[in-house]
């Protein structure tokens, strides 16, 4: 049995209990395997007992989280506004999922409000992914076509963006004999982007500083002096 989608009521101690009966009889997944064969950092908790950072990117509590969390790959809303926790194994436990729920919780009110969340299985975990993110961006670093890099935590994959796909499938070549998945990477098509406006232009007279919200992810946003 595989979890590909799941969405849980948050009413009470039975879901605890519900939620431990599905995931135990799903055992049938291996642990995500990182770089050079060794299994992800995150793949135990082991490695976990972290503090959650202060400060930071998105980047960083989700590497908080992975740590607490084994299994986790993202938390967002989805394309519905609903919450929704993406995990990379069938083995993801309750008390996982209570940990990325408490931290979505106390970083939104809408989070906190929400009576339901979605559970969707992806191929890989965010600590796999942030292992072979770094090893993808070292070969790929002086393509000039390259105008942007993402994990797309939504999907559980690598999304790599080019203004022209001739060199491709020699890129394909290199990350597989560096033994990086193919599943794991997305090529796509992007032009570069171009600013339509400053906060210079837009917003003035400033006045202390201004937060840009990151559409989607219930975490902290940056925050940029005027």
């Amino acid at each position: 049995m595989r979890i590909t989608r799941l969405t849980l009521r948050l009413r009470g101690p039975s879901i605890a209990m519900s939620l431990a009966f599905i995931l135990g009889a799903c055992r049938d997944t291996p642990d995500p395997i990182g770089p050079r064969g060794q299994p992800a950092a995150a793949s135990s908790l082991s490695a976990a007992l972290g503090q959650e950072p202060t400060k930071g990117s998105i980047a960083d509590h989700f590497q908080y989280l992975a740590q607490v969390a084994p299994g986790f790959t993202g938390v967002f809303f989805d394309e519905h506004g609903d919450l929704t926790v993406t995990v990379g194994t069938d083995n993801f436990s309750v008390g996982s999922l209570d940990r990325v729920l408490t931290w979505a919780r106390a970083h939104s009110s809408t989070a906190f409000s929400q009576a339901s969340v979605k559970i969707r299985r992806v191929s890989f975990d965010y600590s796999t992914l942030s292992s072979w993110y770094a090893v993808i961006g070292k070969a790929v670093q002086r393509e000039d076509n390259l105008n942007a890099t993402d994990i797309d935590e939504t999907r559980g994959v690598i999304r790599l963006g080019f203004s022209s796909m001739a060199r491709v499938g020699d890129l394909r070549s290199r990350l597989k004999a560096l033994g990086v998945p193919s599943q794991m990477v997305e090529f796509q098509q992007r032009e570069p982007a171009q600013p339509e406006t400053t906060l210079n232009q837009k917003y003035r007279p400033a006045v202390g500083g201004l937060e840009i919200q990151m559409p989607g992810n219930p975490g902290p946003s940056p925050t940029f002096a005027t």
